[in-house]
């Protein structure tokens, strides 16, 4: 027969039972590997005996509980279920097929290598990875060394090529993050030299080095947002940049700013001259070709000609285009009649 005392420090210990299972469970779930029986004691700070009764109660209720052993270490964990076999149709395929070339930009990133480990886990290989020729697997390259450094927190030395000179600049930068902005990725980092947080497009970094020294401005991170906002992506090729702009797209320019410190110059007619620091004149190339005749360069003059030149090659594949395109449907009737 049991006792009252007995039922009375049985329901007592109920409560200290629960919370011990399940820091047991926390410890098999953070434990990619397993953990270990002396682990889970210092955890829970009952006898071997205690553990395995524990054990043997959850897997009653259900949790898959595995025991393997590790370089002759007896380790107990939670068994992952895989993921089932999907059929994808077509369209699913593709716009898979389509995210993975649009992506390209990050191959070397963890964003990507993610992205790759879906791909076999739904079975598919698609048509495999796009081709990148060797340019491009050198700056996979490039993106994967510099993003085992920014996991591991050490510092890395690396040539910087800048937009018009063939020079190649030596950094030792403490490397933070990473930035996808209007097609280009960028490597946020703390500049030892310049003692300040500034961004280098990866597309131009060359020859990294991981040094031993570890970083020590891990506060500057910023975070894990790749597709974050562009603020603050301070490179060193700050330009400042002169725009006229007529009446017309003036008109709309509070809708579209190019920089929130831009200087504003207007005149009675409506129109407005705009002067503004940019890094990076692409970006700024790129605002201006959505104006089209609203907005027009003024300097510096590797901005004008980046502009005069992508107006040029648009002109050019349009005039390129066959006689045939090129008329309209009426008037080819009235050649064929």
């Amino acid at each position: 027969m049991i006792r009252q005392s007995e039922v009375m420090m049985s329901k007592r210990r109920d409560p200290e039972r629960v919370i011990r299972q399940w820091n047991i469970v926390l410890q098999l779930m953070r434990h990619r590997h397993g953990a270990t029986l002396p682990k889970l004691r210092d955890v829970t700070g009952v006898s071997r005996m205690t553990i395995w009764r524990d054990l043997q109660a959850l897997r009653l209720a259900g949790l898959p509980i595995d025991e393997t052993t590790i370089n002759g270490e007896r380790r107990v964990s939670i068994r992952t279920t895989e993921l089932p076999a999907l059929i994808l149709s077509p369209l699913q395929i593709q716009a898979l097929d389509l995210g993975r070339r649009l992506l390209l930009p990050l191959d070397g990133t963890p964003l990507l290598d993610a992205y790759d480990d879906i791909l076999v886990r739904v079975g598919r290989s698609l048509r495999g990875v796009p081709e990148v020729g060797s340019e491009g697997a050198r700056q996979a390259g490039v993106r994967r060394t510099l993003s085992e450094a920014i996991a591991a927190g050490r510092v890395v030395r690396f040539g910087f090529v800048k937009v018009r000179e063939s020079e190649r600049l030596k950094r030792e930068v403490e490397p933070l993050g990473w930035r996808f902005v209007r097609g280009e990725l960028y490597l946020l980092a703390f500049d030892r030299l310049a003692r300040a947080r500034r961004s280098f497009a990866s597309t131009r970094i060359h020859e990294v080095e991981v040094l031993d020294a570890a970083s020590g401005n891990a506060s500057e991170a910023p975070g894990a947002d790749l597709f974050g906002t562009a603020e603050g992506l301070t490179t060193l090729e700050s330009e400042r940049v002169v725009i006229e702009m007529t009446p017309v797209g003036a008109a709309h320019l509070a809708l579209r700013p190019l920089s929130a410190s831009q200087v504003e110059h207007w005149r009675p007619d409506g129109s407005v001259r705009l002067e503004a620091q940019v890094s990076g004149l692409q970006m700024t190339a790129d605002w201006l070709m959505t104006w089209y005749g609203d907005a027009r360069a003024v300097s510096p003059p590797a901005l004008v000609a980046e502009v005069v030149s992508r107006f040029r090659r648009g002109l050019e594949v349009h005039l390129a285009a066959p006689a045939a395109e090129k008329a309209s449907p009426g008037d080819r009737d009235v050649s064929n009649s």
